[in-house]
């Protein structure tokens, strides 16, 4: 009789343990997880019904089946159901309106999403995911108008724009180039008006610029800013290269960068410095010259620039050198600024108040300083011997902030001084220029103002 009764509890710990086990089991299989489908979406969509609406969903193990229902209060149009045959993880819906089943000048629908994964939870039904999502439809593309410009911008210059942009929900704006360069713009006087400086590269043969404006529907609007463009051309050098300079100069400054120390010399480490070195350096400056206060302008100006008292000019801006070896060509690159000489370490004054936003050296351009004087104006200063100011000071009209030196890459004691407008070197000397100035700048600033009171009274 015990044996009997110790039999029947032995069975009855196995089948416990079993289904213990199962449980375990089933709890911890990926083929039984219990991890909802995830929809990632915001709860309010604005759509311009051109494109399509994109809604991503995931799950961990994959996704089994999906569909997306639009409805406007009055009927439900399925845009789309699916089942897979293969796992997916991700799956990116884009849902297109509907050719038939809505009136053209619905402007409200809600959308619901399901999705289904793989699991053979829930009685090998999967876990499942719904959404609601409201779409607002919003075809109307922002409004861009030029308010005033300056005439004309020269190849290696310099130009600015005032105009006026509004859209209920915008969420991007800016002015894009032909060559790839994005300028922000910054808010100006009044609400909805908006202003920005613009560069033509020297390095590039054309130039063209629009707005872009694009709201929250992903409607975009590009409006042509225009300039009469003036071609001008620059100096060419031709400078050989001897030993001496890539054992001394070259080498020097070379060896203060680990990234050069598997290079033994000779035109390799000229090639590197120039080309590679030069390439860091002006990106440093691209940094360090984007605009970072967006807040609105009401009044903006500037003064000429005259950094460096009774200097001679030793190079100018925009000279492009090809460096030869023993007769051959091996190397080039563009001078991005002027240069001058005046006595040994003399002073370099302000023009007109900044703030320091780089204080560092800077690789072929030594110990450097870029001043921003806002709207994305900023002044260089390189090779310099001295620096007297750090990052983040305030700096004022007729401040001493450093003296000349031979720092970097230098043939002598100098100073390279250069202006950058977001990023991009231009010509100095339309900025040491008063009447350029009157004319390009403080013209249209003052145009623009009257147009935006006559419009806004």
């Amino acid at each position: 009789m015990r044996r009997e009764k110790n039999k029947k509890s032995l069975i009855t710990s196995i089948i416990f343990i079993t289904l213990l086990g199962a449980i375990i089991y089933l709890a911890q299989s990926p083929y039984f997880e219990r991890e909802a489908p995830q929809i990632h979406s915001s709860d309010v969509i604005y759509w311009n019904r051109v494109d399509p609406l994109e809604i991503v969903l995931r799950d961990n193990i994959g996704i089994k089946h999906y569909s997306a229902k639009l409805n406007d209060d009055e009927r439900t149009v399925t845009t789309i159901s699916r089942s897979l045959d293969e796992k997916s993880d991700e799956v990116v819906l884009k849902i297109e309106y509907p050719r038939l089943g809505f009136h053209y000048n619905k402007t409200r629908f809600t959308l619901d999403i399901e999705v289904v994964d793989s699991s053979l939870w829930n009685f090998m039904s999967g876990n499942k995911t719904t959404k609601t999502i409201q779409v607002i439809v919003d075809h109307i593309k922002p409004t861009v108008s030029v308010t005033a410009n300056s005439y004309s911008i020269t190849k290696g210059g310099s130009a600015l724009v005032i105009f006026k942009a509004f859209d209920e929900n915008l969420v991007d704006l800016y002015i894009e180039t032909n060559y790839g360069k994005r300028f922000e713009v910054i808010p100006f006087y009044k609400e909805n008006y908006y202003i920005a400086l613009l560069a033509w590269p020297v390095n590039e043969d054309s130039f063209s610029a629009h707005i872009v404006a694009t709201d929250i529907a992903g409607n975009v609007t590009k409006r042509r800013v225009p300039y009469y463009l003036v071609n001008r051309k620059y100096r060419v050098s031709n400078i050989e290269v001897s030993d001496s300079f890539i054992d001394n100069q070259i080498t020097n400054l070379a060896r203060q960068y680990p990234q050069f120390d598997y290079i033994d010399g000779g035109v390799e480490l000229f090639k590197a410095v120039n080309e590679t070195l030069r390439a860091q350096n002006i990106e440093v400056i691209n940094k360090a010259s984007q605009i970072t206060d967006f807040s609105r302008i009401d009044h903006w100006s500037i003064e000429p620039f005259y950094p460096l008292r009774g200097g001679a000019v030793q190079a100018g801006y925009g000279d492009y050198r090809i460096y030869t070896y023993k007769g051959q060509r091996i190397s080039e690159s563009y001078h991005l600024g002027i240069d001058y000489a005046s006595i040994r370490n003399a002073p370099i004054l302000m023009s007109n108040p900044g703030i320091v936003k780089y204080a560092r050296f800077n690789g072929l351009y030594g110990n450097m300083l870029l001043v921003d004087h806002g709207l994305g104006l900023f002044s260089l200063y390189a090779h310099c011997s001295t620096v007297y100011v750090q990052e983040g000071d305030t700096v004022s009209k007729g401040d001493k902030i450093g003296e000349t030196g031979v720092t970097g890459l230098a043939f002598g004691d100098h100073l390279h001084f250069g202006i950058v407008i977001n990023g991009v070197e231009v010509r100095p000397k339309e900025w040491m220029d008063r009447n350029w100035i009157k004319l390009n700048i403080d013209d249209i600033i003052k145009k623009a103002k009257e147009i935006i009171d006559i419009q806004q009274k």
